[in-house]
């Protein structure tokens, strides 16, 4: 630092040093959670190393053996391996004031009362089961999260919606979810 206060230009730091940081951060985080998604032997995955991301094709199978395929998308950023799953979009379902009431209350309430399991839903309405880890943790805890993530989706198909309609329009979210 200068006698009068001011800092040596070639010490300071620009953004684009801090962003490089982070990229190479997202691109370590990525490669860990690629790596315990394959040590947990997961089927079809797709990796898109440009944005740090994975897809989890995932079949979703009701009690009468009726199949629907979802898609999870895993992403990393500095703080958070985040996993995203769309169970269903809000214009495939006919719903009214009272049908929003009852699901909602059911999914704040499955929030409060599931451990590991985290139901949000987006601008347009449509409801998603989702997960949070942070970079440190180890196979464990990332195998235990995704767990949890897994029984959301049983338990939104299987108790919530069941609860909410007589009947369920069974359609694949896989193909439409842009995330």
């Amino acid at each position: 630092q200068a006698e009068d206060g001011i800092r040596d230009v070639e010490r300071s730091r620009g953004l684009g040093d801090v962003y490089k940081r982070q990229i190479q951060t997202w691109g370590k985080l990525a490669e860990i959670c690629g790596k315990y998604l394959k040590q947990m032997q997961i089927k079809n995955l797709e990796e898109n190393p440009e944005d740090h991301s994975y897809v989890i094709p995932l079949t979703f199978t009701f009690s009468d053996g009726f199949e629907i395929k979802l898609k999870t998308l895993f992403r990393v950023n500095d703080r958070h391996i985040m996993a995203k799953c769309l169970l269903i979009f809000y214009k495939d379902i006919k719903r009214n004031r009272d049908i929003d009431l009852k699901m909602n209350t059911l999914l704040l309430q499955a929030n409060f009362n599931l451990f590991d399991v985290t139901y949000s839903l987006d601008e347009n309405q449509n409801v998603f089961v989702e997960m949070d880890i942070i970079p440190t943790a180890n196979f464990e805890a990332f195998e235990d999260e995704l767990k949890g993530l897994f029984f959301g989706i049983e338990y939104f198909f299987n108790k919530i919606m069941l609860e909410v309609f007589k009947e369920i329009r069974r359609l694949d979210t896989y193909g439409r979810y842009i995330g």
